[in-house]
């Protein structure tokens, strides 16, 4: 099976979390035999990351709506469409309707109203407004982090019937609890309204 994986940003490009848990889809697809081809934004540019093969397009990442055929040459072998929120995933679905290939959509977060603080009133519902668009595209799978991520998903308008939750989890044998403890607070997060 090979499967076409989709982001905005792709290992060492980090901004987040999600950028982690695309790598780690990666990786872990690697390690079970799963032919994986990464395409992202950012090029040009095509040498692999720790192994995994990326074609980074030479557009930004917010080009990557418009780039679908772009995208469309790294897909004529493969098995599936995987792609992540937000601006890969307008390109990756009309790739996938136009292959027939199935595809599946990993929302690692979504803001709702929380756009409006992050981006003002004006701007910050159009943010809102793309992203309920984005949920309600016809994706064969919706896939959330928990399910109160896929709560908010439905509300924006997924389809139940498609959604499901796949939790990334944390590799407990690379973090080991102090033995004492400290009256601190760790953060590890953007610094924005939402978080």
């Amino acid at each position: 099976m090979k499967i076409l994986l989709t982001h905005e940003r792709f290992a060492p490009d980090f901004a987040g979390g999600a950028e982690v848990v695309v790598l780690e889809i990666a990786r872990r697809l690697l390690q079970r035999g799963v032919q994986v081809q990464v395409a992202t934004a950012g090029g040009p540019g095509d040498e692999p990351f720790e192994g995994i093969p990326v074609v980074r397009l030479p557009v930004s990442r917010y080009g990557l709506n418009l780039a679908w055929r772009r995208l469309d040459r790294y897909a004529g072998d493969v098995d599936l469409v995987q792609t992540n929120n937000y601006h890969a995933c307008l390109p990756s679905l009309k790739v996938a309707r136009k292959r027939g290939l199935p595809i599946a959509c990993f929302v690692h977060g979504l803001f709702g109203q929380a756009w409006r603080k992050m981006r003002g009133p004006i701007v910050g519902r159009a943010f809102e407004a793309f992203e309920r668009y984005l949920v309600r595209r016809p994706y064969d799978r919706w896939i959330f982090p928990s399910e109160f991520a896929l709560r908010a998903g439905v509300l924006a308008g997924a389809r139940p019937e498609r959604s499901v939750v796949v939790s990334p989890g944390v590799d407990l044998a690379r973090h080991q609890p102090e033995a004492a403890k400290q009256d601190a607070v760790l953060f590890a997060g953007k610094l924005d309204v939402r978080k």
